[in-house]
């Protein structure tokens, strides 16, 4: 049913546009070499870049035909719908599907999938707490508007070229990050060990200070100043404050602001060693968050910002973490954490001003790379 008078746009039902693929397979009896779990699908990309195989998993898994959608039915938020270059075996986490002919175009389908108009729906009939997945039988009853065969082809063409774009800024950006890794190493004497370098601690260049130790009673969404906690600090590097705590302004708690521009670390909880730099208003350090504060001023602030960033230092910092299933480090351990550095400083800071340029170029991708998935996901709202 046309929902305008120019017949462009369609109403039709999930069921009516694709078709559910449940066959079973056993990975100890497939002949097929390709295992494709949730964990292997990326969110917003229709490309599958890794996989596993049959001899990895066990139990009833489900059959894919090369140009079949794999969609993952459980934690619909994640976003993660791809198209199989194989055939092959995949999740039973996920849903297999293929387009049914007549009121859309094969190729249309992984597109529409991902738009924010089907992943909003499926995250809403998405059913229970703590793993939300969705039932076929909920979904193919859904409604959805979705353009006509004629604009459906415009579609295609302009989000394969879309798609075109998101794959040149992804190469970009994973060889942007490989070459920050290896000049990042360079500085820091985990590569080019024939180069001299110095040797000393964290804490000879800076202190770490710990959080307040609010309360839960402290904690008010229409109180003023927001509290950075642990959760806040993402795994990207950066400092995300939108769904935080609140507390009142206290003046005996000024040694526990935030500035704009201070390194940030994650010292328990799952992101632990985690560190990002705050770009923000006033704000409060919960505890177990730490901040770094510098012994010299005469210390390079980015050179602390790219040490933080090593994969390797951040493990040194975990050696010695306290805790079970999730660490713990403290101020002390942190700053009693070894490194080296470059002995020669115009060396030093040649390096850190590649880094610098490095790391505005992998922020740059990643607002590209952001901007094109929106542009892809929103394109027939």
């Amino acid at each position: 049913m046309s929902t305008d008078l120019n017949m462009e746009y369609q109403e039709v039902k999930f069921g009516e546009i694709a078709k559910h693929i449940s066959k079973r397979v056993e990975p100890s009896e497939t002949t097929l070499d390709v295992y494709v779990g949730l964990e292997h699908l990326d969110p917003d990309s229709l490309k599958i870049t890794r996989h596993g195989v049959p001899s990895d998993v066990a139990g009833q898994k489900l059959l894919v035909k090369k140009g079949q959608i794999i969609f993952g039915k459980r934690r619909a938020y994640q976003r993660k719908v791809a198209v199989s270059d194989w055939d092959c075996i995949c999740s039973a986490h996920a849903m297999v599907l293929e387009a049914i002919p007549g009121k859309i175009l094969p190729e249309f389908l992984p597109f529409f999938m991902q738009s924010n108009q089907f992943m909003e729906r499926a995250v809403e009939i998405s059913e229970g707490s703590l793993s939300p997945t969705i039932k076929w039988k909920i979904l193919e009853q859904q409604i959805f508007r979705i353009p006509n065969l004629e604009y459906q082809k415009t579609f295609i063409k302009i989000l394969n070229k879309v798609e075109q774009c998101l794959d040149m800024t992804s190469r970009s950006l994973i060889s942007t990050k490989i070459l920050y890794a290896e000049y990042n190493d360079v500085l820091f004497g985990y590569k080019g060990n024939n180069i001299d370098y110095r040797s000393l601690v964290l804490g000879d260049l800076v202190t770490v200070d710990n959080g307040y130790a609010f309360k839960s009673a402290d904690f008010n969404e229409s109180k003023l100043v927001p509290v950075i906690r642990i959760s806040d600090i993402k795994t990207d590097g950066t400092v995300d404050i939108q769904k935080s705590v609140k507390v009142d302004y206290q003046k005996d708690l000024k040694k526990f602001e935030v500035d704009s521009g201070d390194i940030l670390i994650a010292m328990s909880g799952a992101t632990t060693g985690k560190t990002g730099v705050y770009e923000g208003s006033r704000a409060y350090l919960n505890q177990r968050v730490g901040r770094f504060s510098f012994i010299d001023n005469q210390t390079n602030r980015n050179l602390i910002v790219h040490l933080l960033k090593n994969e390797n230092f951040q493990n040194a910092m975990l050696v010695d973490a306290m805790g079970g299933a999730q660490p713990n480090i403290s101020p002390s351990s942190i700053e009693n954490t070894k490194l080296r550095i470059l002995s020669n400083s115009k060396n030093s800071e040649k390096i850190i001003l590649i880094l610098d340029n490095l790391d505005e170029e992998i922020k740059s991708l990643k607002t590209k790379t952001s901007i094109l998935t929106e542009l892809k996901n929103s394109l027939f709202e």
